[in-house]
């Protein structure tokens, strides 16, 4: 047992602490990192002198010297009796990507393995939890094309689009991670208790909360920090004008995240917050492709792109855009035309070469130009991203390409 008496403590212990009594969410957990080094030595500091520290006020010291070791070390032990990891953010299993929030949590209750987001690709999904059929069907679906593809999803495991982004991110074998806005032992939506057991054993249930703190109106929000900075991007599936995920777009937006959202039915009421992201600037996905094009560069040994490119609704196939009719100009002889063609630079892969061999001054759509040059559709996109980053292409609406200054 963690005994505070004379005992040696774990050090995890002060982090536990520092987390009950700074206050959940606290932004001045930097403070402390910066002024005293550690959580213990904080504690040890604010023991010895009787003044104030830094941004800490007069009252907000009094209150932390009131609160004791004794409640963290009885939260340490039922961590270490049901089983649940404690990480602090001193630990090197802490994600970079959350210790760079604005108001990082002190410290992380895990039930399962928390996968080493920092180095794969993590996308949030998050919507209503009053889902429709057709929306809880899209969230499931996309959420299969993006783990299949290679990505961790993260979202709430509340019901509706949370629960359908989890489930389909099972269902294609992936894995995923659950942020709680309570404790993970707590009763809470107990019809989502399997789920969170299968997510404990596919991924990671966590929650900065100790394993039984109870869902208040104000932990849901404040845990969808969480969500958001655990992820490179956010998607909004679904959601009306007073969701709780348009929170966790927020939050996005304010750390620096890709933010995406699903389109819906202008008169629907429960996309009226997803269309106004989009009009907002959310990019809008009508399918799995849409949102790892943006990654391809970065992960691309970690993604398998085959079936990416399929539209998640039936009434949008993946047709060819038409053409938008130009003036006519004076034609060039097709000999004259390609001996312009600029070289493509000699740095480039041999598959952006062959790529760019078949492409025009007039935009084609990358199917076309995948088949032109004999490329599967996910080496034709790496090639495509390769040949843009390089200058030498320029990308159109509707997913055509076309050569530059030709």
């Amino acid at each position: 047992m963690n005994k505070v008496g004379g005992n040696i403590l774990n050090p995890v212990i002060y982090w536990i602490w520092l987390q009950q009594a700074l206050g959940y969410g606290s932004e001045k957990l930097r403070d402390v990192i910066d002024i005293f080094g550690s959580a213990e030595g904080f504690y040890k500091l604010t023991r010895e002198e009787d003044k104030t520290y830094g941004s800490f006020s007069f009252s907000e010291m009094e209150r932390i010297k009131l609160t004791g070791l004794d409640s963290a070390a009885i939260i340490l032990d039922e961590c270490t009796r049901l089983g649940y990891t404690v990480i602090s953010y001193e630990n090197n299993e802490y994600p970079y990507r959350l210790r760079m929030i604005q108001n990082p949590p002190a410290v992380l209750y895990v039930w399962g393995e928390l996968p080493p987001v920092d180095s794969l690709l993590t996308l949030a999904m998050v919507g209503t939890r009053t889902a429709t059929h057709h929306g809880y069907k899209v969230a499931t679906l996309l959420s299969q094309r993006l783990s299949s593809a290679g990505a961790v999803i993260v979202s709430g495991c509340a019901q509706g689009i949370d629960t359908a982004a989890h489930q389909g991110c099972i269902e294609a074998g992936g894995r995923t991670i659950a942020v709680l806005g309570c404790g993970i032992n707590h009763r809470y939506n107990m019809s989502n208790a399997d789920l969170r057991r299968v997510i404990s054993q596919r991924g990671a249930v966590i929650s900065e909360y100790p394993p039984s703190a109870p869902a208040l109106k104000h932990t849901f929000p404040q845990r969808n920090r969480i969500i958001s900075g655990l992820s490179l991007g956010v998607i909004v599936a679904e959601a009306g004008v007073k969701s709780g995920s348009l929170i966790t777009a927020r939050l996005a937006a304010e750390q620096g995240r890709d933010l995406y959202a699903v389109p819906g039915n202008a008169d629907s009421q429960y996309m009226f917050g997803v269309n106004a992201l989009i009009r907002d600037g959310a990019a809008p996905v009508i399918c799995a492709l849409d949102i790892l094009s943006n990654y391809v560069v970065e992960y691309a040994e970690q993604l398998n792109l085959k079936g990416a490119e399929v539209p998640l609704f039936a009434q949008a196939p993946a047709i060819q855009p038409p053409e938008v009719k130009q003036r006519s100009a004076p034609q060039t002889p097709p000999q004259a035309k390609e001996s312009l063609k600029p070289s493509p630079p000699q740095h480039l892969s041999a598959t952006a070469k062959q790529l760019y061999s078949v492409m025009e001054a007039e935009p084609v759509h990358i199917d076309e130009l995948a088949e032109r040059a004999g490329l599967e559709a996910p080496a034709a996109l790496c090639a495509l991203t390769e040949l843009e980053i390089n200058g030498s292409i320029s990308a159109i609406a509707g997913r055509r390409y076309a050569i530059k200054n030709l």
